[in-house]
């Protein structure tokens, strides 16, 4: 029996079912109906993606492959009706927009119509069933269909709606149909040979079942789940756990595709919060300090050629298709996975660092389209065609109210992202209104209005100190409670009342990043979380920008000297350069998120330290 509502999580689960994890969350995202981020450089865009990308998808685009099977024969078109509805469905309960519900509800109606009696939901016709990016497809399904199911019970004062009530029966269809086909039975096919890249994407279909056995408390899914991760070694599978136990290294991963096997972490962490199999952390870990330490670019994504290369190989350039969206987003899953699950402060660092440079630069500033690959020189290539990234990126964005605000398993509020805006939630000592004002990350002054809903109430305050601070500052009401430079959680614990002040300050250190490997001679500079870059937009009175460098024979320090630009509509700094080695300019800096937005505009984020003369 359905006992407790689920918190929200990357991808939710509907209702909860009692004792289906082991593992309890360190930290719980909020809902995002719980968080407003008000303007400011995340909720611009944010808002954008509202606007501009969930209410206006091609809703045919997204239907067509499933409507029209028998003719068309699609591939992996039907991933996007799953990611669509994961992403609006979370877009919804931030905005309580009336136009997006009715959308979805359009979308989800068209979808379930398509279902075959025994279940199927997907895109290939009867004797074509089970190849390709079929397996793929029905996890998009299920993790579409849950989390409509979720949200509409949380906005239905937990009550199922009729069509959230038949989303959750679709998806319990699916996966008796995948438990039926799939498996070490007679008459049962290989899920490995199911899917491509040696069955890391059809294996992926992993998160979604624990997901379903958590709405259901159906044991049948979990055991499917065993199933999947005991088949990686059968010949020919991708012997994730094995390879990252015996290598130590994602690169030695099956044929180490980045995406699909990014997916099928975030499914083994899920089955870690089930099962409290230690060793499913312990080498997500392994794969986690991998990435960051050898194939983890400077704007936090991953990826050359949609693999994982060779140590410190991350080319920059366009042709390289560098950093695909979809990798970014499951990147920041897993990130928001193992934040959850440890409440260890890096890896919310790194989702910092992933969505406010890698995230925001691959979706235009306008939120009507997405960079399949976003490199880190040349020009930003958006397009209008639906694609895996075109489907994933809004999905990363309708992540960060979630991520902005969580609660901790010790009745905590922790804040983990600045940007000016609310947050309303009921802690375990009570409802609790949070007023956030700030500029971040222009500037790092943060005060918080605490506002609990009786005085006295108690409960530890958590602020995630970033690892760009310096001369950091923290007052409760104009008492000071702490100073330093700290690399973690200021914790505040104390007996609350209304409207007392919290502020932090903090210097947002400017910093020069000298290259390596292959950006020697090369340097980035960074404003706080922010990586820059040069943009030719930006720079128009100047040379063009291969002749632009920073006048550095070398770098003997890691300081510079940025000035911003005031101007309250764009955030950009201006610092010292020279053109062609001789004359001295100065040159405009904007963020990695913001350079080529208008798609056209050549940038680059690795600036020569010197440059040759004309």
């Amino acid at each position: 029996m359905l006992a407790a509502v689920g918190a929200a999580q990357q991808n939710p689960v509907g209702l909860v079912a009692r004792g289906t994890a082991q593992v309890q969350d360190v930290f719980t995202p909020l809902l995002p109906e719980e968080v407003s981020l008000q303007g400011g450089f995340l909720g611009q865009r944010i808002d954008a993606n509202a606007q501009n990308r969930m209410l206006k998808v091609d809703e045919n685009d997204l239907l067509d492959a499933f409507e029209r099977r028998e003719v068309l024969h699609q591939d992996w078109q039907g991933e996007h009706v799953g990611k669509y509805l994961h992403a609006a469905t979370l877009t919804w309960n931030y905005t309580h927009s009336a136009d997006l519900k009715a959308k979805i509800d359009r979308v989800l109606t068209r979808l379930l119509k398509t279902q075959q009696p025994d279940g199927y939901l997907g895109t290939y016709t009867q004797a074509k069933r089970w190849t390709g990016w079929d397996v793929w497809s029905h996890k998009y399904d299920i993790l579409g269909l849950l989390t409509y199911y979720q949200f509409t019970n949380l906005a239905n004062h937990q009550r199922p709606t009729p069509l959230g009530t038949e989303a959750l029966n679709a998806c319990r269809k699916v996966g008796d149909l995948l438990i039926a086909t799939f498996g070490a039975q007679p008459g049962q096919r290989d899920i490995n040979k199911a899917g491509e890249h040696m069955g890391m994407a059809a294996d992926s279909v992993l998160e979604p079942m624990v997901l379903l056995f958590r709405a259901t408390n159906d044991k049948r899914y979990l055991n499917f789940s065993h199933y999947i991760i005991d088949n990686y070694n059968a010949p020919g599978g991708p012997a994730i756990l094995a390879s990252l136990e015996s290598k130590r290294t994602v690169r030695a991963v099956a044929n180490a595709k980045a995406y699909e096997m990014t997916s099928n972490f975030n499914g083994l962490l899920e089955m870690y919060r089930v099962t409290g199999e230690k060793k499913l952390l312990t080498l997500m870990k392994v794969a986690w300090n991998d990435i960051v330490q050898n194939r983890l670019y400077a704007t936090g994504s991953a990826s050359s050629f949609e693999v994982f290369q060779d140590d410190f190989h991350l080319p920059n350039q366009m042709s390289a298709n560098i950093c695909e969206t979809c990798v970014t987003v499951t990147w920041e899953q897993m990130n928001l996975q193992l934040l959850r699950l440890t409440g260890d402060s890096q890896y919310a660092d790194q989702l910092e660092k992933s969505i406010y440079n890698h995230l925001l630069a691959a979706q235009k500033p306008g939120g009507d389209d997405w960079a399949y690959y976003t490199p880190l020189e040349g020009r930003k290539p958006y397009d209008a065609v639906t694609t895996c990234c075109h489907s994933s990126g809004p999905r990363g964005l309708a992540l960060v109210p979630g991520i902005a605000y969580m609660s901790s398993a010790d009745g905590g509020l922790v804040v983990n992202f600045y940007n000016a805006g609310t947050a309303n939630t009921r802690l375990k000592s009570g409802r609790v209104t949070v007023n956030q004002a700030t500029q971040y990350p222009l500037t790092g002054d943060v005060n918080l209005t605490i506002s609990p809903e009786r005085s006295g109430q108690q409960f530890p305050l958590r602020l995630r100190i970033p690892p760009s601070a310096e001369n950091v500052r923290v007052s409760v009401n104009g008492q000071l409670v702490g100073t330093g430079t700290f690399k973690d959680y200021v914790v505040i614990q104390r007996a609350w009342k209304k409207n007392d002040v919290v502020s932090l300050k903090m210097t947002l250190a400017d910093r020069l990043v000298v290259g390596e490997h292959g950006n020697d001679g090369k340097a980035i500079i960074t404003h706080g979380p922010l990586v820059l870059a040069l943009d030719s937009a930006q720079n128009e009175a100047v040379a063009p920008l291969k002749f632009l460098g920073l006048g550095l024979d070398h770098a003997k320090t890691s300081a510079v000297d940025l000035h911003s630009v005031s101007d309250p509509n764009r955030l950009a700094f201006t610092i010292s350069g020279e053109i062609g080695g001789e004359k001295k300019t100065e040159l405009t800096l904007v963020p990695f998120a913001d350079a080529g937005g208008d798609g056209r505009s050549q940038f680059e984020v690795w600036i020569p330290l010197s440059t040759p003369p004309k």
